[in-house]
């Protein structure tokens, strides 16, 4: 018999936001980038030093949570923008005292492995109709799929305007505007909704954090495919 997969057994059991997730810890605006039964994983733009101990606040599933944590590790990133150069920390932190916890936390992470894999078998299916646009002969696009294709745009601009009300825009630049934020077209219209109900209950300082960290996920380089859901 195979001995157990533990790598595999820590993806399922950790949940990583793709979308940036505003949350403090102690006095620090933060940005949550992943979850677990143990811990969560956070980036923020001041140092925070190692052992320090306070409270991890953050929405899950509608639900408020306060957690005690213990910053663990944390590793300074420069992430090139442009002609500017930004600082962030990433840092890894340890939940403390989880008891009566748990269980709430369990239950949140469950649903949102759920509607991954709906979204994951929804994504095989959306890829499937893609194809239909192959020559199967050849492996080009036909003539209608290939105009469709450069019709479309990477990104989504999301502009809070003075009425309160959203603008969408899909466009070809990843620049972040003043009020809102942009992020791939990739995403789905749930992620984004949630992330502009995040945006219009946040702060300036906030507000700011979702747009560079959002800035950040275009820039970063990635070997996963495109088009495909993470939970």
């Amino acid at each position: 018999m195979a001995p157990p997969d533990n790598t595999s057994r820590r993806a399922t059991n950790r949940l990583t936001f793709k979308m940036p997730r505003p949350a403090r810890f102690a006095t620090f605006e933060v940005v949550l980038v992943d979850l677990s039964l143990k811990g969560a994983g956070i980036q923020h733009p001041n140092q925070i030093p190692p052992g320090t101990r306070s409270t991890l606040r953050f929405r899950l599933e509608r639900e408020f949570h306060e957690l005690t944590c213990e910053i663990r590790r944390s590793k300074l990133q420069l992430v090139r923008q442009g002609a500017k150069t930004l600082q962030i920390y990433r840092s890894g932190l340890q939940f403390v005292g989880l008891e009566g916890q748990t269980d709430t936390i369990k239950e949140a992470l469950r649903k949102r492995v759920q509607r991954a894999i709906a979204r994951q078998q929804a994504d095989a299916f959306s890829n499937a109709e893609a194809m239909n646009g192959i020559d199967e002969s050849s492996g080009a696009l036909s003539l209608a799929a290939l105009a469709s294709w450069m019709e479309t745009r990477p990104y989504v601009r999301c502009v809070l305007e003075r009425s309160g009300r959203w603008k969408n825009d899909k466009v070809d630049s990843p620049d972040q505007p003043a009020n809102g934020f942009t992020v791939s077209a990739d995403e789905g219209d749930k992620e984004i909704e949630l992330l502009r109900r995040a945006f219009e209950k946040a702060n300036e300082e906030q507000r700011r954090l979702i747009r560079v960290f959002a800035q950040i996920t275009l820039a970063e380089p990635s070997d996963e495919p495109r088009g495909r859901y993470e939970p």
